[in-house]
């Protein structure tokens, strides 16, 4: 679905990226993660053509990334960054309309709209769907963004700290709701997440990275407290509870 080779970004000739090589396939959930400033919402963005890049390639469903128009990028990829702002006096179905815009030119068909309505009926967001947006709790809100985002119907969804203010309800809410897109969808999710249990509750393959340079990538059952402290430079152990593993930090 997704294969980086040799990625190398920079910003004002500081190198961000430094030859990244790996494969995202479809139908999974990936989590990236590392300390502040490692590089995690640069690869998110270079990955959806946002931030551009100087050596290496990105290859999207076997095609490179800088043959992609920004209409057929939106078409299969959907990004959703850290802060997104709604028009706030929009209710939460005009709200998810606007992830039609690259389908439609100057107004919505009966399709877009029935695919709107398809986004509702999955997210399960009827109850609130003719509400304003400013009136959304923030769970709700967040649902309303992936619902915006599904709306364009990606293949790929990336999403950049997407449960990081929420309280943890509606964190597992939300994760479980990515779970159920992938299923139903097959679709590949790449998210940045700052919790390590949640993403060892939710994830199928994740990526460690730490000044720009990619230290894992692999499933949860190569982790190890080795490479957690090479990461975050923490100390702890990891624990096994109903075929769970969890880590706790050391005191």
């Amino acid at each position: 679905m997704i294969e980086v080779k040799n990625l190398r970004v920079f910003l004002k000739k500081r190198e961000i990226l430094k030859n990244l090589s790996c494969f995202f396939q479809n139908n999974r959930l990936y989590a990236l993660l590392g300390p502040n400033g490692a590089g995690k919402t640069t690869f998110l963005k270079t990955l959806c053509g946002i931030q551009s890049y100087r050596e290496g390639e990105i290859l999207i469903m076997g095609r490179s990334l800088k043959t992609l128009s920004s209409t057929e990028r939106a078409k299969i990829m959907a990004y959703l960054p850290q802060r997104l702002n709604l028009p706030p006096n929009f209710s939460v179905f005009e709200s998810i309309l606007l992830g039609r815009i690259p389908h439609f030119f100057f107004e919505p068909k009966e399709e877009d709209l029935n695919k709107v309505e398809e986004v509702i009926e999955l997210l399960n967001i009827n109850d609130f769907v003719k509400r304003s947006v400013r009136e959304l709790s923030g769970g709700e809100f967040q649902k309303v963004l992936i619902g915006r985002a599904l709306a364009q119907e990606p293949k790929i969804l990336l999403l950049d700290e997407p449960v990081n203010h929420l309280d943890p309800k509606n964190q597992i809410e939300i994760m479980e709701l990515l779970q159920k897109i992938i299923s139903i969808k097959n679709i590949l999710v790449i998210m940045v997440l700052h919790d390590l249990n949640l993403a060892l509750r939710f994830a199928d393959n994740f990526l460690f990275l730490k000044d720009g340079k990619l230290l894992y990538e692999g499933d949860s059952e190569s982790i190890d407290e080795n490479l957690l402290r090479e990461t975050f430079e923490i100390s702890g152990i990891f624990l096994h509870i109903e075929n769970r593993k969890f880590f706790l930090i050391a005191p």
